[in-house]
């Protein structure tokens, strides 16, 4: 009787002779990982690494950095800080080392531009603002809406996209690390006697080039893999969340997408408060009335 290692031996060259047949791998993986439905969920979606997002953020900073530069040079000294630490915000939470609030940091991006872009765009005239008057301005954000929706709809933007593709990342290393334990698959007796029936009953007939019929390598590979075949449901569970995950990346929530316009977004959120710059101004007396209130408050 032929011990472990050697029926593992067959089983190696076994394994080897049946990958050249395509149509019987093919089968393998369709009955037991459900192959097609798992090319239908990453049917026109990249499979991207966490790296390669990172390298989309790291990519739209600098263009962020550039075009703002280029436009608004004035503010640009005292802005490019707030700017890098929304990218810095947004490279934290993909690397999963801190779950960050990014609708809360792109809001924290515009509180700080909104005093800059009032002093050095629309009311350049002013005098050097105070930090309380500069925080009196921040705070009146939602009632003066200095740059509309865009802020609220890119914060949005921002977490939803990054929120699904970090959820991607980490369910797609789940999935990887899920088939490769089927490689460590423990054969059966059952299994090993019929693997060596199936690859060398022909050889005691002198028949050592001839193949398994199809049939009987079908049966065979059903019985060695039926225990894998226990992770279907599981499987096809983890699949259909993934289908469902994927069709929320599409669109607004593309985080291609969003990280390649963020830099467009963010100088359109400017434009717009500097068009509205008129009405702005006439609401001075807003940002007055917060400074008494926080001077009464004071004392």
């Amino acid at each position: 009787m032929m011990n472990g290692r050697v029926y593992t031996d067959l089983f190696t060259v076994y394994i080897a002779r049946i990958r050249r047949q395509s149509e019987l791998v093919d089968w393998v993986v369709e009955k037991h990982f459900n192959k097609n439905r798992f090319c239908v969920a990453l049917k026109g979606v990249e499979l991207m690494g966490a790296q390669n997002i990172l390298d989309m953020i790291r990519l739209s900073e600098n263009n962020t950095n550039v075009l703002l530069a280029d436009i608004y040079p004035s503010m640009w000294n005292e802005a490019h800080e707030s700017v890098n630490k929304v990218y810095s915000d947004m490279m934290t939470y993909m690397k999963g080392e801190e779950n960050m609030d990014l609708k809360e940091s792109v809001r924290a991006l515009f509180d700080a531009l909104f005093p800059l872009v009032y002093h050095h765009n629309i009311n350049p005239k002013l005098q050097e603002l105070s930090a309380d008057y500069k925080e009196c301005m921040q705070e009146t954000q939602d009632e003066i809406r200095p740059f509309g929706d865009v802020a609220r709809r890119l914060g949005l933007h921002v977490s939803k996209s990054l929120q699904a593709a970090r959820v991607f990342v980490q369910a797609l290393t789940l999935g990887m690390k899920a088939m490769n334990l089927t490689d460590y698959v423990v054969l059966t007796p059952e299994c090993q006697r019929a693997l060596l029936r199936l690859t060398h009953c022909p050889h005691c007939q002198g028949l050592v080039s001839a193949k398994p019929c199809t049939g009987y390598c079908l049966n065979v590979m059903h019985g060695c893999l039926s225990g894998v075949a226990e992770m279907e449901q599981p499987w096809n569970d983890f699949i259909s969340s993934l289908e469902t995950l994927v069709n929320g990346m599409k669109g607004a929530y593309n985080v291609e997408e969003v990280t390649a316009s963020l830099d467009s977004k963010i100088s359109d959120a400017i434009m717009h408060a500097m068009d509205n710059g008129p009405e702005i101004s006439k609401k001075e007396n807003v940002f007055d009335r917060f400074i008494k209130e926080r001077i009464k408050w004071k004392s």
